[in-house]
């Protein structure tokens, strides 16, 4: 099956050609649509044999994402940013998905961060794809589907097509496959303003749909991260969690306000609201060690890394020495890493 790979860009001379260049084996044509570039952006991916197209910037990501994939006439489309790429040990098991029957295939978008103390932080083993950062933010993104005119972007901001994929009743399927993407690189100043502009979408978005829970947790992330301002984010992260109870990074950036804040009782009572409703959560087991650990309530700290061992190895070196090391301070503590946390 043959595959287009569609992109919107606006100045990213920097990022667009490892970008292409690192699906090209496996894609078909390369479909450009550029919203107003003054860099080289349009010389770059046209020597790359892009087909470019030209849209003006309408403040709506769904808009120009499904200008996009309008103009795509493969079997297949993937959709990526200039600043993703995915490995090249990935692309073969990328490429077979297109023989499935399925309609639609998520992957795992790796943040790339150095933001340890976020609680969203995933930590990694260093790899090629990864560079020098520590770890990551992990979202689930759709970004393969069949080229069917039925399918589209929904949303001015965090677009997404999995509104429409369920409007016809299609099925997701998990790929596993990771997109690595370096949005840190861009630069603070970049980064700062591209999220307050999200920001400004979210509050429109939010004009016409007051309820929805993503649109008030990604106002209370950015409020929080962006501007510091704690008292909006704490109630659109409520907000969020009002109108879904299970929204587990509305609950993870609630509690991360709290305990910057140096709140940390309130800090502690998010974390366990959010394994209440979702007991095999690692984020929040993990951030209630952090907190014990750093108030010296250290067999407290103790018992939530055990369980936090027991839901994901992912990070298993590295909470095995902070076991250790607290144990030392509490008088010798001993653990069996092979037994199971009750």
């Amino acid at each position: 099956m043959s595959i287009s790979l569609c992109m919107i860009t606006k100045n990213e001379e920097k990022f667009i050609g490892q970008a292409i260049n690192s699906v090209k084996s496996i894609v078909d044509e390369v479909i450009v649509v550029d919203t107003g570039s003054t860099d080289k952006t349009r010389e770059i991916v046209i020597r790359l044999g892009a087909k470019v197209f030209y849209k003006d910037w309408t403040n709506d990501f769904s808009d120009a994402r499904n200008f996009s994939i309008s103009k795509a006439t493969k079997d297949w489309i993937l959709v990526l940013d200039a600043d993703e790429i995915i490995a090249q040990d990935d692309l073969e098991k990328l490429k077979e998905l297109t023989t499935s029957n399925a309609g639609a295939f998520s992957f795992v978008q790796r943040n790339y961060s150095n933001k340890v103390n976020d609680a969203r932080f995933i930590p990694i083993k260093e790899t090629p794809a990864s560079k020098d950062y520590k770890g990551y933010l992990k979202a689930v993104v759709t970004r393969l589907f069949k080229n069917d005119k039925r399918i589209k972007f929904t949303g001015k901001v965090h677009e997404s097509v999995n509104e429409s994929i369920t409007e016809i009743n299609g099925k997701i399927v998990e790929s596993n496959i990771p997109i690595h993407h370096y949005f840190e690189e861009k630069g603070k100043e970049n980064l700062k303003q591209r999220q307050l502009m999200y920001l400004d979408i979210s509050k429109e978005k939010l004009k016409t749909n007051p309820n929805d829970p993503k649109t008030h947790c990604d106002i209370g992330i950015i409020s929080w991260e962006f501007n510091k301002d704690s008292k909006t984010a704490i109630h659109h992260f409520e907000k969020a969690i009002e109108f879904a109870k299970d929204y587990e990074n509305a609950y993870l950036g609630l509690g991360a306000v709290y305990a910057e804040q140096g709140e940390l009782k309130k800090a502690v009572e998010v974390y366990k609201r959010l394994i209440d409703t979702k007991p095999m959560c690692y984020n929040a087991y993990h951030n209630l060690a952090e907190i014990f650990a750093a108030i010296g309530m250290l067999e407290d700290a103790i018992r939530e890394y055990k369980r936090c061992l027991k839901l994901n190895l992912r990070d298993e070196k590295n909470i095995k020495a902070k076991i250790k090391a607290l144990e030392n301070q509490v008088g010798g503590l001993s653990y069996d890493f092979n037994a199971g946390v009750g």
